[in-house]
């Protein structure tokens, strides 16, 4: 595999800024929104390790595995699963690493917004949900190897199964030359030979079953993140248009329904459609020098 660094978004300063400006306009529901989306990431990557950390375990109990007729072609089968897992896992280190990165970028795009332009700038934070897409393609290759392990302890399983019935057969072959009674298949101990084998790949369906979670947290994060900056959004388009309307009425000495039945308000609409906040004209009566609402 390929060595990838593993570092902490919330050691990024562009990160840490982020949170602090957040903070500092009190806008501290998306700080926890962006807080909890960096948790879940370093969550699903924690997780990622350790189910890489078990296919090293299956590696080691399958090198191990006794090389008996009846178990070869398990082995073989195990092998070229095990196979198939951990390149999954690469391709999903390097998808997380990846979405980390570009979680990065656009914190350290919105801290030089804020930066330049204030709080308006905070708008760009419904561009995280870009990293969605990413997210879908680690869920389809967790949920991938939680079906190749699954698949796994079914081979197991049954091969286990017809191990002991061919066991017991020979046993009551022998009987039966002795002339003694055959004896019924003795049921499984506490502690059985596929029990053990099993054990790895069982631990690492549970990780991949966290994963897969993290996952989903993750996306309902991001969409969360989006309706509560598109309402805040609205929020400052309200506030905006409120003051414009008062501001025009001082200066055009006329109430606020006279104003919106006015020729002004449509000059105001047309000057205004289509920008961002921070770009807008503030006074309604201005063809020119838009001022940055922050």
């Amino acid at each position: 595999m390929d060595i990838i660094t593993r570092e902490s978004l919330m050691q990024d300063q562009a990160m840490r800024d982020l949170l602090q400006f957040l903070k500092l306009y009190k806008r501290n529901t998306e700080a926890n929104d962006i807080f909890e989306l960096v948790s879940y990431i370093e969550g699903m990557e924690m997780k990622l390790d350790q189910a890489i950390g078990e296919l090293s375990t299956i590696r080691e109990q399958l090198s191990e595995l006794q090389e008996l007729s009846n178990r070869r072609p398990l082995k073989e089968a195990l092998t070229d699963i095990s196979t198939k897992m951990e390149e999954s896992c690469e391709n999903m280190k390097q998808q997380i690493f990846t979405i980390k990165q570009e979680v990065k970028n656009k914190a350290s795009e919105i801290v030089e917004g804020i930066k330049e332009k204030g709080e308006a700038a905070l708008h760009k934070m419904s561009e995280f949900l870009g990293i969605k897409e990413r997210l879908h393609g680690v869920k389809k290759s967790i949920e991938g190897n939680i079906e190749k392990a699954d698949h796994a302890m079914d081979l197991i399983q049954t091969t286990g199964r017809h191990v002991r019935k061919a066991v017991n057969h020979m046993h009551n072959a022998g009987r039966i030359i002795a002339g003694k009674e055959e004896t019924a298949q003795k049921e499984q101990g506490k502690v059985s030979a596929e029990g053990v084998i099993k054990a790895p790949w069982a631990v690492s369906k549970a990780l991949y079953t966290t994963m897969n979670k993290r996952v989903d947290a993750c996306v309902e994060k991001l969409e969360q993140l989006g309706e509560r900056v598109a309402e805040r959004g609205e929020e400052k388009a309200k506030e905006y248009v409120d003051s414009a309307v008062f501001q025009a009425s001082a200066d055009m000495n006329i109430t606020a329904d006279e104003f919106f039945n006015s020729e002004a308000f449509e000059v105001f609409m047309e000057i205004n459609k289509g920008l961002a906040c921070n770009e807008r004209v503030l006074h309604p009566t201005a063809k020119t020098n838009p001022i940055a609402v922050r």
